[in-house]
């Protein structure tokens, strides 16, 4: 378990390590630059947001949302346009991370607090803070909740690395494909997320993270079981696991189905597009759930924001993954934008 109590031995040597500081001065000097930009670690105040209760003016509700996913798995026809179109999801600009590109948070992330104090978005000036650690999974909502952010005023700490799930285990190299050569930064950089969200003292923590882990010693994918144990690891190093969400049972296509190239062929039905989560993808969510209700963390089921009977490929004319087939779309992220505000505004308030 990541304590919270000042840094001792073991400890010590650990942060100092990460932030690759060789002295307190430095160290003093880094902190300073964190607290400006970022604001003072474990300093919260009430949540003052424009929304009143859990609903967001202007954005579907939960209701809204699972009704508009229920009547898409009856829609045969192709609606007379969508967002975003062919050409936007051709170009790549579909995903939900421009304010990450535009911004001066560096990619990857370096595991030291310099470089956290540029990766905070949303309403940068409140005082209430939403830690946002994951993968891809956490970067695809970024734009999202950097728009929730400066609605509901709250500021966003993005700490996140592609392709390096939220678990503690010896990761083999995965830069799009894995390969066997062990990843030191995804090995390293989880275990410093943990420090520094201990260290923030974030009002909210969202844990938004793929499943599935390629290991080496020797090289392979987890199995289910390995999933369980290195994120129940992981989710267990939060100091305060009553304020951390962990984000599951996402609907991947990838493993089964590509639903934006069938969307292409224009078919007669649009229903062809549909699909059902692989017993692969079935398998490892449902090691993630065990994983977090283990570590006696919050958990947040996204399965019914995508699917009912079936996983649409288009809900409330809104096409809703990637051409990768293993991300939502920047546009379905901001659909689902109320949905998203109701599960974490009891935490904020």
């Amino acid at each position: 378990m990541i304590r919270e109590d000042p840094l001792v031995d073991g400890e010590e040597r650990v942060l100092m390590g990460f932030l690759r500081i060789r002295s307190w001065r430095l160290v003093a000097l880094a902190l300073v630059t964190f607290t400006t930009l970022v604001g003072t670690p474990g300093v919260g105040s009430a949540h003052q947001g424009s929304s009143q209760g859990t609903t967001l003016p202007g954005f579907a509700s939960v209701a809204q949302v699972l009704t508009s996913v229920r009547a898409a798995t009856r829609e045969t026809h192709f609606p007379p346009s969508i967002t975003p179109s062919f050409s936007v999801l051709e170009s790549g600009a579909a995903f939900g991370d421009q304010s990450l590109v535009h911004s001066a948070c560096r990619q990857p992330i370096a595991p030291r607090w310099s470089s956290i104090a540029h990766c905070t978005f949303g309403d940068t000036s409140a005082r209430t803070t939403v830690a946002l650690v994951g993968d891809s999974r956490a970067r695809m909502y970024l734009d999202a909740m950097n728009t929730l952010g400066k609605l509901e005023h709250f500021r966003v700490v993005y700490l996140a690395l592609s392709a390096c799930p939220t678990a503690l285990g010896d990761f083999a190299t995965n830069l799009g494909v894995p390969v066997a050569t062990p990843w030191a930064l995804c090995n390293t950089f989880h275990t410093f997320t943990l420090h520094a969200v201990n260290r923030l003292r974030p009002t909210l923590t969202l844990v938004m993270s793929d499943n599935e882990i390629w290991l080496t010693k020797p090289f392979h994918q987890a199995a289910p079981a390995e999933v369980v144990t290195d994120m129940e690891k992981y989710y267990n190093g939060f100091s305060d696991k009553q304020r951390t969400l962990v984000f599951v049972n996402y609907p991947q296509p990838g493993e089964v189905h590509t639903p934006d190239l069938c969307l292409s062929k224009l078919p007669s039905n649009i229903q062809q597009c549909s699909f059902v989560p692989s017993a692969k993808v079935t398998a490892n969510d449902t090691a993630q759930r065990t994983a977090a209700q283990r570590a006696r963390v919050g958990i947040v089921d996204e399965r019914a924001w995508y699917c009912a009977s079936t996983c649409p490929a288009i809900v409330h004319g809104t096409v809703v993954y990637t051409p990768d087939s293993y991300h939502t779309t920047y546009a379905y992220t901001m659909y689902l934008l109320g949905a998203l505000w109701a599960r974490i505004a009891p935490y904020l308030r």
